[in-house]
């Protein structure tokens, strides 16, 4: 059954308001004829801000979104200035054990962080950024953070691991998605029916050794929307 647009909208502003990771108190959702949604309006943390993004793109027959959602706080709440927000984030990190914090330089300025510094893993960048994002007054976050494996692997291995990787994921369907590899970067393209498809496959780049970036072009053909091919990273 194909979806129409008010249709795709009430599911987006069902799951959203089903989310108690997000405040959609003051989220206004837009659905476009080629299934691409706009989020509009404020969210009281970055962290809300995100869940909401992922949301969005978690409903059947969404082919993008557009995140324009601004972080507003609520009047009631004493804000952290830059320095409690600079503590907060090297103090996630302390207590991470996956992160490597001792290389991790953070600069916060009026909200938004910057992160810099080595790691050995891409899914370690990722989860940095996740422990930044969890801190109560960020406004923003740019990631800068390099991807420096302990020990270097030919592309054609690496190829040969997100591969294998993709084989072994039921959700995935290895054949709809061409891997290329340059210099440790995975390149993923080709056409998936849905965001579970998506994200697992972006899952398996992540966490394959030796990768150093991964650069996403998965296109999102979603059966129950007759609708516009998108692409996006």
């Amino acid at each position: 059954m194909v979806k129409d647009q008010e249709q795709l909208k009430k599911d987006v502003i069902d799951h959203l308001i089903w989310d108690s990771k997000v405040d959609a108190t003051a989220v206004q959702v837009e659905v476009r004829g080629d299934g691409s949604v706009i989020l509009n309006g404020t969210v009281p943390n970055y962290f809300s801000r995100q869940a909401a993004e992922k949301d969005a793109w978690s409903v059947t027959g969404i082919s993008a979104v557009d995140n324009r959602l601004e972080v507003k706080f609520p009047g009631n709440i004493v804000v952290p200035g830059d320095t409690d927000i600079l503590s907060a984030i090297k103090n996630n990190f302390y207590w991470d054990t996956d992160i490597e914090s001792a290389k991790i330089e953070v600069t916060v300025s009026n909200g938004h962080v910057i992160l810099e510094g080595p790691v050995t893993s891409y899914w370690q960048k990722l989860r940095a950024r996740e422990l930044a994002e969890s801190v109560s007054g960020v406004l923003g976050i740019e990631n800068r953070l390099s991807v420096v494996p302990s020990g270097r692997l030919n592309d054609e291995l690496i190829s040969a691991e997100v591969i294998g990787a993709l084989q072994r994921d039921s959700r995935v369907n290895e054949k709809e998605i061409d891997v290329k590899v340059n210099s440790g970067e995975v390149t993923l393209s080709g056409v998936v029916p849905e965001w579970v498809a998506y994200e697992a496959a972006g899952h398996s780049a992540y966490y394959t050794h030796g990768v150093v970036n991964v650069v996403n072009r998965l296109v999102i053909k979603n059966a129950d929307f007759s609708g516009d091919e998108r692409e996006f990273e």
